[in-house]
């Protein structure tokens, strides 16, 4: 689930004002040079995958239409297929893993070759990963979050506005995360944790995370990040892994249905996160809308706890 706090405001004010102004622009310079990177001359020789939000399954319930209208005001920012000429340029190209390409998590790994001698490297030194709920872990993911100033992706803004949150009491133990209500919108959350404890009695340490969000037949990689002081021991690849094998081995019935897995843009971030997603596979897709649904109405007419009127969705 979502992480139950609010960041502070001057944090807040920044995020938003680099999401509005900042981010437009960097898309607008890095996408050519991006592209090039990827062996792409024009647009129209990226792939499209259309996206199903799943806006009236059965499953649902009314926490639904919060998830699937936020991902939809999320990936405004994004290029589809057949969008005009004039938004191309400052919108970003999704960088994308298409699990359907993959039988099983060793066909998968196969293609990692030098990656996943490092990631069994790092499980053989201890690091050990598991599912969990982010709100038993917020001083944990501070720590993450300010053991580096600067990343990949650039400054830390938390590094250098947020204050520390109140740790959980040491005799709360960490409870197996509840499985979601429906299969096809929820947050999953992922830890990698540093081998043994000094400490009796007490929790592993956490030193990395990955959060997920499934809408439909896309799950977003919304976060990931690893302490600075693990990052060479190859914590974040082990974790990355370890989501990976959670996806493709389809055992649960929570990802069943699960086409694409989507990590930013190809323009986020600098050319060091560009080469991490391109060593693991990720891919620059357009995705298309529906065809048979107009349900980009739905937002004008439903609300998380109503019941979506049937004769608003227009069909072919």
């Amino acid at each position: 689930m979502p992480l139950r706090s609010v960041l502070p405001l001057g944090e807040l004010a920044l995020m938003r004002s680099y999401y509005r102004f900042a981010e437009p622009l960097q898309i607008a310079c890095r996408k050519r040079p991006r592209m090039a990177r990827f062996g792409i001359e024009s647009l129209d020789e990226i792939a499209c995958g259309e996206i199903d939000l799943a806006p009236l399954s059965c499953h649902c319930i009314p926490v639904c239409a919060e998830i699937v209208e936020a991902h939809r005001a999320y990936m405004a920012k994004y290029l589809f297929c057949g969008d005009r000429a004039v938004s191309r340029l400052w919108r970003g190209i999704p960088l994308v893993i298409d699990l359907d390409l993959h039988s099983d998590f060793d066909s998968y790994a196969v293609g990692l070759k030098r990656r996943w001698k490092e990631v069994q490297k790092a499980a053989q030194r201890g690091f050990h990963c598991r599912r969990i709920d982010r709100n038993l872990y917020r001083f944990d993911l501070f720590e993450i979050d300010t053991s580096l100033r600067f990343r990949s992706g650039g400054p830390v803004i938390a590094a250098f506005l947020r204050r520390p949150p109140e740790r959980v009491p040491g005799d709360v133990a960490p409870a197996e995360p509840v499985p979601p209500l429906c299969p096809l919108h929820w947050y999953a959350d992922w830890g990698v944790f540093a081998p043994g404890n000094p400490e009796p009695r007490s929790k592993d340490r956490l030193v990395g995370y990955l959060f997920l969000k499934r809408v439909g037949n896309v799950v977003r990689l919304t976060s990931l990040m690893g302490h600075g002081r693990y990052l060479a021991d190859g914590v974040v690849k082990l974790l990355f892994a370890d989501a990976m094998r959670w996806l493709l081995n389809r055992t649960h019935l929570s990802v069943h249905g699960i086409q694409y897995l989507h990590y930013g843009a190809m323009e986020h971030g600098r050319a060091g996160l560009v080469a991490w997603k391109q060593r693991f596979g990720f891919k620059p897709l357009l995705f298309s809308r529906p065809k048979k649904i107009l349900a980009w109405l739905i937002a004008f007419f439903t609300q998380a706890d109503e019941t979506i009127i049937p004769w608003l969705i227009l069909t072919e």
